[in-house]
């Protein structure tokens, strides 16, 4: 399998998939890049497994002082978490071209629910 990282996923491949994601949120929307557009740049990234969008991160971008910057994706990225494989790719692609690019550090808080119960449940 051929694995492909591109940190500029086009606008409307980005929110196809965001979109019909069973993750998804606001703020993995570029219209969420949209709102933060004042004090953050973004970057649509995303992993391609043989030329298919199998993945995407909104992350957003504040610079900081002495060409640094701070990386952060906001409830993302959106993959398939039980693909292992694919989740480590795109990370450590992600981590290299951060690197590149003078990041400190990237912070991700994927929207991942690790159980659910029932307010009943709950109580007891």
């Amino acid at each position: 399998m051929k694995l492909t990282f591109s940190a500029d996923i086009p606008i409307d491949a980005f929110d196809k998939f965001a979109i019909n994601h069973p993750l998804n949120n606001l703020f993995q929307e570029t219209r969420w890049a949209q709102v933060k557009s004042d004090d953050w740049l973004a970057l649509r990234t995303g992993l391609f497994a043989d030329d298919q969008l199998c993945g995407v991160g909104l992350v957003l971008i504040r610079s900081l002082p002495f060409g640094f910057s701070l990386w952060y994706m906001p409830r993302g990225p959106l993959f398939d978490f039980e693909r292992e494989d694919l989740v480590i790719a795109y990370f450590q692609h992600l981590q290299r071209y951060a690197r590149r690019k003078r990041a400190l550090f990237i912070k991700a808080d994927p929207n991942v629910l690790l159980r659910t119960s029932s307010l009943a449940e709950a109580r007891n």
